[in-house]
């Protein structure tokens, strides 16, 4: 397992210890919960290990395997990306939305 996933199984574990944890490296840690968490700590792998900066880290939130919150961090870019139901998404603290460009 990556030091970071290690990091960001035990930081969700020590603020939600009742919550589920699907992780790729790891798989599953069922609490019996309502809620889980989708860890992918490096998705683009392959991009990662070449240095093309195109990967990130993803991680969202289920509630009864419905979406409600998801980020990804993009660190070449500088750019972190996260999203809850109800409220939108942003870009370092920066709302974004759909163009409307093209309809």
């Amino acid at each position: 397992m990556s030091r970071l996933g290690k990091n960001l199984i035990t930081k969700i574990s020590q603020a939600f210890p009742e919550h589920n944890i699907i992780d790729e490296e790891v798989g599953v840690i069922d609490n019996n919960s309502n809620y889980t968490w989708v860890i992918d700590p490096i998705d683009g792998t392959s991009n990662f290990a070449n240095g093309v900066p195109t990967y990130g880290i993803m991680l969202g939130l289920l509630e009864n395997n419905i979406p409600i919150a998801g980020g990804i961090a993009l660190p070449e870019f500088s750019e972190i990306y996260v999203a809850e139901k109800g409220t939108g998404a942003f870009c370092n603290g920066e709302k974004v939305q759909v163009s409307s460009e093209g309809i």
